[in-house]
């Protein structure tokens, strides 16, 4: 255990240890601010936070730019089919009641819509993906990465 070890000074007490003088203002026991559970974020509130202990954040130096882009880009595209879904019914039942244009017209319109945008939704999301973890593979090894906890 740490001892505490106060002096009266003008002010009042004054402690020697920060992490002491944490625990005693924030009523945190001695045993969590040992184990380093209990961190001050030196605010000026002097709020006390959890944090994770060290040993459990494993740092992300490096993300696989193709397969990332192709996981996102499903992802896109899936949402992107279920976005063209509404848009292709409104635009076919739209076009459908103009005077003097076919209904086949508006169903032409609404298949369309319904199987272009997945493959925009992917063609987007695999291209901007792709950009943007070439950038954080690129800034990575400068101000390191993204900390994770992984089990």
């Amino acid at each position: 255990m740490l001892a505490l070890s106060l002096s009266k000074s003008k002010g009042g007490e004054k402690c020697e240890r920060r992490k002491m003088c944490a625990m005693r203002h924030a009523r945190v026991t001695q045993r969590e601010v040992l184990r380093g559970l209990w961190r001050s974020d030196r605010s000026a509130t002097q709020v006390m936070q959890p944090s994770i202990p060290a040993t459990q954040l494993k740092e992300l130096t490096y993300i696989p730019v193709v397969q990332a882009a192709k996981v996102v880009g499903v992802i896109a595209a899936i949402i992107f089919f279920i976005y063209g879904l509404f848009v292709g019914l409104g635009v076919g039942a739209s076009i459908s009641l103009v005077p003097g244009v076919s209904g086949f017209s508006g169903v032409f319109a609404a298949i369309a819509i319904i199987i272009l945008m997945p493959i925009f939704g992917f063609i987007v999301g695999f291209v901007g993906t792709a950009i943007e973890v070439l950038i954080y593979n690129w800034i990575v090894p400068r101000i390191g990465g993204i900390q994770v906890r992984v089990k």
